[in-house]
């Protein structure tokens, strides 16, 4: 099999066209309490917590028949180089934990323009109009509230578990609105 160096995401989210442009470009937690942090210290520490579990994820695998199965890099966002699809496959399988604590890492993205936020909104009207009434507006940071509700499938990492077909099919209504941006989730 051809080696990628597809991030996990991707490579979890193969088969899941709605999910192979969801993560945001600069992928970092959101703490919350901590507004007035600048964004490259939060990048900071969600790439110091991020390389942990993926260093922790690549023992995992190896610990599971993948002895190889190398540490990760760091590519604007987490990355195995050289790792088949195949290979991340079975480790996704077998340390699934780990990808669980992943996707429950609020993102953040670099704060969108006003044009961008408005297409952030009428992407969140769209998606209401077409039988989503629930999916909320975007914040003022670009994310959109999503962890915690039936939506945090689209969470970086989560490789789209329990997102309704319904809501696929809404967001290929809308796709048209996700044009400069990514899904991320807070």
């Amino acid at each position: 099999m051809k080696p990628t160096r597809t991030p996990l995401l991707l490579a979890f989210a193969a088969g899941l066209a709605m999910l192979a442009g969801c993560t945001g470009t600069n992928s970092a937690p959101s703490t919350g309490a901590a507004t007035g942090s600048s964004s490259a210290a939060v990048a900071g520490d969600f790439q110091t917590q991020a390389m942990a579990a993926g260093r922790e994820f690549s023992q995992c695998a190896r610990q599971h028949n993948l002895p190889n199965f190398p540490d990760p890099v760091w590519q604007g966002g987490l990355s195995w180089p050289n790792v088949s699809k195949a290979d991340l496959d079975v480790a996704g399988a077998a340390c699934q934990d780990i990808l669980r604590r992943l996707a429950s890492i609020p993102q953040q993205v670099e704060t969108p323009s006003a044009e961008t936020l408005g297409h952030m909104r009428q992407f969140a009207a769209c998606m209401r109009e077409h039988g989503v009434a629930d999916w909320p507006d975007p914040k003022a940071d670009g994310t959109f509230p999503l962890l915690g509700t039936k939506y945090a499938g689209f969470a970086q990492f989560s490789g789209g578990d329990g997102i309704p077909q319904s809501v696929t099919d809404a967001r290929g209504a809308c796709i048209a609105f996700e044009v400069e941006w990514r899904i991320a989730a807070s």
